[in-house]
C-alpha cells in the first residue's frame, strides 16, 4: 500500500509540475496587404518532427485546402496525429488589409510555432512561417514577417470560378492543372478576374508578433 501511495504522489507530482512549466503565449497576426483578406490563421506548436511545409515539395492535403478555399479542417486533422504536436489553434476570422487578429495558446516554452492563413482572393496563395522558437522571457516579443507562397494546388487562373472571397465566392472549385509543388508566390499575373489596383501583393503579406505574456 505504501508503494501505491508513493506511486500516486510521484505521478501527482510529475502532473502538476507539467501544468506549472506552461506559459501563456499572444500571437497577432498583421495582414500587410494593400487589398487581399487574409483567411484565419492556423497556428501549430510542436517539437521537431512536424513540417508545415516544405518549399519544392508537394503540399498536404489539408495546406492544400487551406490555401485554395481557406479550410482548415484536414489541416487540424493532420496536425492531431503527428505526436510533435502539441496545441493548435486558428484565429477568430478574417483578417482585412491593414488590420489584425490575436490568439492566445499556452505551451511548454521550448517548443516551435508555424503558421499559415491564405490570401483569400487568389487560387492558392498563402503566408507562412514554420519552425520558430518560441519566446524564452516573460515579455519578450518576437516579430517576423510572413512571405507570399504558392501551394501548388491550382494553376493561377484568377478566375472567379476557383476564388472563394467576394466578389467571386467560388468555394470548393478546382482548376484542372496545378504546379504541384510550393514555391514563392509570383504575384497577381492580370490574366483573370482579378483587378491589380485592388488585389495586386508583393513578396510580403503579413506580419506575426509572439509574445510571451
Amino acid at each position: 500500500m505504501k508503494i501505491l501511495f508513493a506511486t500516486l504522489s510521484v505521478l501527482l507530482a510529475a502532473s502538476v509540475s507539467h501544468a506549472t512549466n506552461l506559459s501563456t503565449y499572444k500571437v497577432t497576426v498583421v495582414n500587410l496587404t494593400k487589398g487581399q483578406p487574409l483567411t484565419p490563421a492556423f497556428v501549430a506548436v510542436h517539437a521537431p518532427g512536424y513540417s508545415l511545409y516544405e518549399l519544392g515539395t508537394e503540399a498536404s492535403a489539408g495546406l492544400q485546402l487551406q490555401a485554395k478555399d481557406g479550410d482548415v479542417s484536414v489541416l487540424k486533422e493532420e496536425a492531431s496525429m503527428n505526436p510533435a504536436v502539441k496545441v493548435t489553434t486558428v484565429g477568430s476570422g478574417v483578417i482585412m488589409p491593414g488590420q489584425s487578429d490575436e490568439l492566445t495558446f499556452s505551451s511548454q516554452s521550448r517548443r516551435l510555432i508555424s503558421i499559415s492563413s491564405m490570401l483569400a482572393r487568389t487560387n492558392d496563395a498563402f503566408v507562412g512561417i514554420k519552425n520558430v522558437m518560441l519566446p524564452q522571457q516573460k515579455g519578450q516579443k518576437l516579430s517576423m514577417l510572413l512571405r507570399v507562397y504558392d501551394a501548388g494546388a491550382e494553376a493561377n487562373t484568377e478566375s472567379c470560378a476557383h476564388i472563394p472571397a467576394p466578389p467571386c465566392n467560388s468555394h470548393n472549385a478546382n482548376t484542372q492543372d496545378n504546379e504541384g509543388f510550393v514555391t514563392a508566390h509570383p504575384g497577381i499575373q492580370n490574366i483573370g478576374d482579378l483587378e491589380p489596383l485592388r488585389d495586386a501583393f508583393g513578396g510580403i503579406g503579413a506580419k506575426v508578433v509572439i509574445e510571451k505574456l
